[in-house]
């Protein structure tokens, strides 16, 4: 996975408000960082506002 990419990734099981299913997902952690660790640094990208 690269920096700056968007994936969709699965974030089941959602629990309470947290969102469930395929979302996109924007990497920022860096890629020297992504091929030696099993786990990688993700913003949640969501549309839509509720008020």
């Amino acid at each position: 996975m690269y920096q700056w990419h968007i994936f969709l990734a699965s974030l089941d099981p959602g629990k309470g408000s947290e969102p469930g299913g395929k979302r996109p997902v924007l990497v920022i952690s860096r890629e020297q960082i992504n091929q030696l660790l099993p786990v990688v640094n993700v913003f949640l990208l969501c549309i839509g506002v509720s008020i």
